[in-house]
């Protein structure tokens, strides 16, 4: 095993960053790279890893893990693989952690392949052909830059599965142009299925790095990265499922904490409104979003008693006639006595995304 930086795209001082590897057996020329990033994942980093391996496919493929100093026994799996698999499995890591994003950032930046496939440390996959299945598509079809599926949501404390979760709830995936629909409240692709052209995520990273200012406020790095691609090609939905998205009780995406769940709400907004205003969508969902935005902005304001914030969104609803009952119940609340009480009596705050949205 030796240590090798010579697929680095960026300059050392960007981010901390080490890889390991062995380059006398590894894949020189790969079709596809798999991105995983992956911190304090020990229960479940071997089937992430598993699921990659399992791939049938007539064409080369590398596994890049970014290992982001895990507290665990996440790196030792990851390397006991790596020294199994070493034609395939790359680890980029650093003696630091440098957290999510910057994880994410270098090694997409590392991903030599024509084509690039995630798949995060807590999720895994399922259909052995996917990789296989994915390709065939895209190597057909130059105009879409992206490809995804549908998947199957476990539920690690109840410890049951949700199978098929779009086909089995009625979910209708749009497809080709989707820009408008991304900028929309549901979630329309899952990383964990996700496929797409790695010269896109080329121009994708130097669009980051330009907008330093503004993607320092982002926390969705996926869905950063997919509104990017809708804008400049067309979307492919597979409609079956492929991997397993694994809900957990504390992740990035999934918490208890209201706090956190209202600052990453408010962070999408204002993520949505800049791809909006910089790629030219229309006045209407320009306005739907600032709507959307000062409504997370007001149940922000309840639950960090924010007097001021409270009556700027207020304002700004009532000025543009979009006020429901649950806003006036937060602007009550958030500039009276009645907000400690509420919080007391209810206990913590309970709205789901899916209420907070109507």
């Amino acid at each position: 095993m030796t240590e090798r930086n010579e697929h680095h795209t960026f300059k050392e001082d960007e981010i901390p960053c080490q890889e390991i590897s062995d380059p006398a057996v590894l894949s020189k020329n790969p079709l596809v790279s798999v991105k995983m990033i992956t911190c304090n994942h020990e229960p479940y980093i071997a089937q992430a890893i598993e699921g990659v391996l399992m791939q049938d496919t007539d064409f080369t493929i590398e596994l890049i893990i970014g290992e982001d100093c895990s507290t665990d026994r996440t790196f030792e799996i990851v390397l006991n693989y790596q020294k199994k698999h070493p034609e395939m499995i790359r680890i980029i890591t650093s003696k630091k952690n440098v957290g999510i994003k910057k994880n994410s950032r270098r090694v997409g930046k590392a991903c030599r392949g024509k084509y690039i496939a995630l798949c995060e440390g807590d999720d895994y996959w399922t259909d052995p052909s996917k990789l296989k299945k994915q390709v065939d598509f895209l190597e057909a079809n130059p105009e879409y830059g992206l490809v995804h599926s549908d998947f199957d949501k476990y539920y690690e404390s109840r410890k049951v599965f949700e199978k098929a979760f779009n086909k089995n709830n009625t979910i209708k995936i749009p497809e080709g142009n989707i820009f408008n629909n991304l900028l929309g409240n549901k979630w329309i692709i899952h990383t964990q299925t996700s496929m797409f052209r790695n010269n896109l995520n080329k121009k994708y990273l130097k669009f980051y790095a330009d907008n330093k200012n503004e993607t320092k406020k982002w926390r969705y790095e996926d869905i950063a990265l997919f509104l990017y691609f809708a804008n400049f090609s067309k979307i492919k939905y597979l409609d079956e499922s492929t991997a397993v998205y694994r809900i957990l009780e504390e992740s990035a995406c999934n918490t208890k904490s209201e706090k956190k769940k209202i600052e990453n709400d408010v962070a999408l907004q204002i993520l949505k409104l800049f791809y909006a205003q910089n790629f030219h969508a229309s006045e209407n969902i320009i306005h739907d979003l600032y709507v959307r935005l000062n409504q997370e902005l007001l149940k922000k304001a309840f639950i960090f008693d924010n007097f001021i914030l409270a009556k700027k969104a207020f304002c700004y609803l009532i000025k543009n006639g979009k006020i429901r009952i649950k806003d006036i119940f937060f602007f009550i609340c958030s500039i009276t006595m009645l907000n400690n009480w509420v919080k007391k009596i209810l206990g913590p705050l309970r709205i789901s995304q899916k209420d907070f949205n109507q």
